[in-house]
C-alpha cells in the first residue's frame, strides 16, 4: 500500500512536459517496432493483390506459344547475362539438350571460392551417381573487387559452370539472382526433370533427393525398413530380414489386425496438391495396377489421377476413395484399403495380404509424371511482413501493404519439376521484382497457382548433427564453414545417406 501510494505522488508532481516526453518517447518506440504499420497493414486475405493484376495465366500461354502478351510484362528480365555456361546441358558435339535428373543451381557471393570448391567436391559432385545425370552451376553478380572478379575468371575458365549477370552481388539484389537462375534454367536446361535451388551455405544430400523426387509425398516414410512387404516369404517367415528399397515402399505387419490398426498411421497427410496434371497414360507407364478385372484398374488409377489434381485430398482420403471403387466394382480378390473394414475375411489373411497390398503400393511405388508441377521445399504458410524498421527484412507500407505474405518457400533450398519452373518463369514477367527473393517466389507462384509443397528435410535453421539424426536430411541450412562441410559430407556417404 505504501509503495502503492509513493508511485501515485510521483504521477502526480510530474510536469506537462514530462508528460508530453513520456507521450514522446512512447510514440517513437510504437513507430520504431512497427506498431502502427502493422495497424494500418491491409488484410490480406480480404484484399489482397499484387502487381500486374490480369489473366496471368492467360499472359503466360501466350508467352509459351511465342506470341506476344495481351498486356506489357512488368517484369523484363532486364540484366544481362556475363557468364553463360551454355554447354552444362548440351551433349558432347554441344548440338543437342541431353535429359538431365537433377540440376544444381547455386546462389553464391562471389569471395565464396572454397564454398564452391567444396561443393564441386561433395552434394553438387556432376558424378557422384553413374545411372543418373547432374549438371551444377553457380549463380554471381558483379564486384567492383579487381582481384576477386580475376579469380572468378580464373574459376570460370578451369570449371566453366559460372552464371554470372551484371548487377552488383549483394543480398537485397537476391531476387535478380534467382530471377537469372529460373531463366537460365528455362532457356538453356531444357530437358532436365527437376532444379534444385540452393545457397552456398547449406548441406544438401543428393541422395535423399532423388529418393525424395520419386515420392514427396512419402518421404521419408516409405524408405522405412519395418513397414511392407507383400513378400510370400516375408509372410511365412517373418524374421527373415527385409532389405529396403530405395524404389519402393516395404511394410510388414504380423497379421491383418495390426495392420488394420497401424497401416494408414504409417503415411503422411500431406496434400497431394502438387502433383496435377497427371493422366492415365503416364500412371500406366509409371504405376503397376494389379487386378483381375480391367474396368476397376481404370477406376482406380482415375480416383489416383483426381487425388492428384485436388488440393484437398490427403493420403488418407485417398485410400478410402480406391476401397470405394473395389466396393462399387465387387472386386473380391482385391479387398478394400479402409481402416474400419481392412480385412473382412481374415482367416484368408496369408492369401489375400499380397493382393490387397499391391493396392496401397500403387500410392508410394512410382516416379512423377513428365509434367508434374512440383514446387518444394520448407513452406511458410502464413507469415507477416517484418515492420521492425532496424531489421534486414524491414518493409514499407509502400512496398507491401498488407498483413500476411502469401506463402512461400525458404529460398535458401527448394526444387522446381520442369513444368513448374517454366510456369514460374513465364509467370515472372507478370509479377513486380520484390526485395526478397523468397517472398517473390511465393507471389509468383500464387499468380500461376502453383501451391508450394512443404517437407519437414528441408531446414531453414540449422539441424543439430548426428550421423543417424542426418539420414533423411535433404538440406540444411548453417554451413558457412566449408571444412565442416566436406566433414559431415564424408561421414554421411560412409553412413549410406548422402
Amino acid at each position: 500500500m505504501k509503495l502503492y501510494q509513493r508511485a501515485l505522488r510521483l504521477v502526480t508532481k510530474l510536469r506537462w512536459k514530462h508528460w508530453l516526453a513520456v507521450l514522446a518517447i512512447s510514440v517513437y518506440l510504437l513507430d520504431y517496432f512497427g506498431i502502427f504499420l502493422q495497424i494500418k497493414s491491409r488484410s490480406y486475405r480480404r484484399e489482397y493483390t499484387y502487381p500486374l493484376e490480369g489473366r496471368i495465366l492467360n499472359y503466360v500461354e501466350e508467352m509459351k506459344r511465342g506470341d506476344k502478351p495481351s498486356v506489357r510484362p512488368i517484369y523484363n528480365h532486364n540484366y544481362r547475362i556475363l557468364k553463360n555456361p551454355k554447354q552444362k546441358c548440351l551433349d558432347e558435339g554441344g548440338v543437342q539438350y541431353i535429359p538431365l535428373r537433377l540440376v544444381y543451381i547455386v546462389k553464391s557471393a562471389i569471395p565464396h571460392f572454397e564454398q564452391r570448391k567444396i561443393i564441386r567436391k561433395t552434394w553438387g559432385y556432376e558424378k557422384r551417381f553413374s545411372d543418373v545425370p547432374i549438371r551444377t552451376v553457380f549463380l554471381l553478380g558483379q564486384t567492383d573487387d579487381i582481384n576477386d572478379q580475376a579469380m572468378v575468371e580464373a574459376e570460370n575458365h578451369e570449371f566453366q559452370d559460372l552464371i554470372q549477370g551484371n548487377f552488383m552481388d549483394m543480398y537485397y539484389n537476391n531476387s535478380i539472382k534467382t530471377a537469372m537462375g529460373i531463366r537460365w534454367a528455362a532457356e538453356q536446361c531444357a530437358r532436365a526433370r527437376f532444379y534444385m535451388f540452393v545457397d552456398d551455405d547449406y548441406y544438401v544430400s543428393t541422395r535423399n533427393l532423388l529418393r525424395f523426387l520419386r515420392n514427396p509425398v512419402g518421404y521419408p516414410k516409405y524408405l522405412e525398413e519395418d513397414v511392407i512387404s507383400f513378400d510370400d516369404d516375408t509372410l511365412k517367415y517373418p524374421k527373415k530380414r527385409q532389405r529396403r528399397s530405395d524404389l519402393s515402399v516395404k511394410l510388414h505387419y504380423k497379421d491383418a489386425e495390426d495392420f488394420s490398426k497401424n497401416v494408414l498411421e504409417d503415411f503422411p497427410n500431406n496434400s497431394l496438391a502438387d502433383f496435377p496434371n497427371a493422366s492415365a497414360d503416364t500412371l500406366d507407364e509409371k504405376m503397376n495396377v494389379t487386378s483381375n478385372d480391367n474396368s476397376t484398374s481404370s477406376d482406380i488409377k482415375n480416383v489416383i489421377i483426381s487425388a492428384l489434381n485436388d488440393s484437398n485430398v490427403n493420403n488418407n482420403s485417398l485410400v478410402t476413395d480406391i476401397a470405394a471403387v473395389n466396393r462399387d466394382n465387387n472386386v473380391t480378390q482385391n479387398k478394400a484399403i479402409s481402416k474400419e473394414a481392412l480385412f473382412d475375411d481374415s482367416e484368408n489373411f496369408e492369401d489375400s495380404f499380397v493382393l490387397k497390398s499391391r493396392k496401397l503400393n500403387q500410392l508410394v511405388d512410382f516416379d512423377l509424371p513428365e509434367d508434374v508441377r512440383l514446387f518444394a521445399g520448407q513452406v511458410f504458410p502464413d507469415s507477416s511482413p517484418m515492420r521492425h524498421k532496424s531489421s534486414k527484412w524491414y518493409v514499407t507500407l509502400e512496398e507491401y501493404p498488407f498483413d500476411r505474405y502469401p506463402p512461400f518457400i525458404t529460398a535458401g533450398a527448394y526444387i522446381l519439376s520442369r513444368a513448374a519452373l517454366i510456369d514460374m518463369y513465364y509467370t515472372s514477367y507478370f509479377t513486380k521484382l520484390f526485395r526478397f527473393d523468397d517472398i517473390w517466389l511465393g507471389m509468383i507462384a500464387k499468380k500461376a497457382d502453383l501451391q508450394p509443397f512443404h517437407s519437414s528435410e528441408f531446414y531453414l535453421w540449422r539441424k543439430p548433427y548426428t550421423v543417424r539424426g542426418y539420414r533423411y536430411v535433404v538440406a540444411s541450412h548453417g554451413y558457412e564453414d566449408h571444412n565442416e562441410l566436406l566433414r559431415i559430407w564424408q561421414e554421411q556417404k560412409m553412413a549410406g545417406n548422402a
